[in-house]
């Protein structure tokens, strides 16, 4: 019978949903956030201004998230936990949406308090678009995070 290792969903979340996952979403967000800023400034383009530019990017945010959660669950199933059960990957998938529910909190909030009233009033769909994007993150990032775990582990398992 295979060794059965501790805390396989502590090593599991640590391992994949923080270091490969969170830290290099951070300094991606980062990144990102200067390469917009950088082009918007030598080219006079604005990205971020408009929703599709804004969609655009945020969706390579969420890819490349997914590459470094892919490359995590590769280094963990590699080196310290060779299988997990379904219910293990779903208790570091609720360890990692409570990571990032708690980040995207906070754009929200801080997006909502930069929001005028008379600007809410007079474009209330600008509004839920601005909106939109810090949620879609907050419902994708959990999704695949699950969704990749669960190819990686429950493929490896078979």
């Amino acid at each position: 019978m295979a060794e059965r290792t501790q805390f396989p969903v502590l090593k599991h979340f640590l391992i994949t949903g923080l270091v490969f996952a969170i830290v290099p979403a951070l300094l991606a967000n980062l990144l990102i956030g200067i390469a917009v800023g950088v082009i918007e400034l030598k080219f006079s383009f604005t990205v971020s201004r408009n929703y599709i530019g804004a969609l655009l990017v945020t969706t390579f945010f969420i890819a490349l998230v997914g590459l470094c959660i892919a490359v995590g669950n590769r280094f963990v199933a590699r080196r310290l936990v060779p299988t997990l059960e379904r219910r293990n990957i779903v208790y570091s998938t609720l360890l990692f949406a409570l990571c990032i529910l708690a980040l995207v909190t906070i754009q929200i909030v801080d997006m909502v308090d930069n929001i005028d009233s008379s600007f809410a009033h007079q474009y209330p769909v600008d509004v839920v678009l601005m909106i939109s994007l810090p949620i879609i993150t907050m419902l994708a990032l959990p999704s695949l995070y699950y969704f990749l775990s669960t190819r990686q582990f429950l493929r490896e398992a078979a």
